[in-house]
């Protein structure tokens, strides 16, 4: 599996990082499906909305399409209307599927 994990730095600080690697789906209909999973970003909470969170998640695109990735995929918090317009409405990206989760707490 191929993993990476470019750093924006400003003036010899770390203010973010993105986590990437290349998969294959796991469901059997789509096994020559290759994609680009961002399994995590973050930036600093005083370097937001500067479009370093852009610039790290166009890096991770671009590497995952040079290794023949046709998909890139993620996933945030459904609540985070925040996430959610960065990600769908600055990035392009597109609601796939839904996980639905429920507290066993008795």
């Amino acid at each position: 599996m191929e993993v990476i994990t470019p750093v924006a730095e400003l003036n010899g600080e770390i203010v973010g990082f993105i986590d990437a690697r290349i998969e294959q789906s796991p469901d059997r209909m789509h096994r020559e499906m290759i994609y680009c999973h961002i399994s995590e970003i973050a930036v600093s909470r005083m370097r937001r909305n500067r479009g370093m969170g852009g610039r790290l998640l166009w890096a991770a695109e671009d590497w995952g399409h040079r290794l023949g990735a046709k998909f890139a995929s993620l996933e945030y918090h459904a609540a985070n209307t925040r996430t959610n317009l960065f990600y769908q409405e600055r990035m392009g990206y597109r609601m796939a599927s839904v996980t639905v989760i429920k507290r066993l707490d008795r």
